[in-house]
């Protein structure tokens, strides 16, 4: 099943495969640009999965040869347990793409917001959760 929606100047694709595979949805730009970043706000979920599936959202920039993404996971195989984290992916012109601070030459910046972390359970009585990812570019050196 596959399904268009126009909305302005983005479409909205849903695609899904009816037996075990890859549910995709996503909003897309199909403006002129140009673009200084990304962001979007996206409900935390804690779900049960298997240790050989994945979930996850996110917000992302490519330019067809290199691409960076960042929002939450639930990922076993990845991080170890079930609890929903949030993360970085990147993939450059050579190809190869690696998760979170392990990519060699990684520098954490920022003191207070950390790249990959688990997100803590809600406590009783505690409203949704959410996040809002941004992937900014620097206004002094372009990247």
């Amino acid at each position: 099943m596959s399904q268009m929606l126009n909305i302005g100047p983005t479409n909205t694709s849903i695609r899904s495969v009816i037996n075990h595979g890859t549910h995709f949805a996503g909003v897309r730009s199909q403006g002129q640009g140009p673009y200084h970043g990304v962001a979007a706000y996206m409900s935390v979920h804690d779900l049960n999965i298997s240790s050989d599936q994945a979930s996850y959202t996110n917000v992302f920039v490519d330019n067809k040869v290199n691409f960076i993404q960042t929002g939450w996971m639930v990922n076993p195989s990845l991080f170890g347990d079930g609890r929903t984290w949030s993360y970085g992916f990147w993939k450059g012109a050579n190809g190869k793409g690696c998760y979170n601070s392990v990519c060699p030459d990684f520098v954490q910046v920022s003191k207070t917001d950390l790249l990959s972390g688990p997100f803590p359970y809600p406590r009783k009585g505690e409203g949704p959760r959410a996040v809002y990812p941004s992937i900014l570019q620097d206004k002094e050196s372009g990247n």
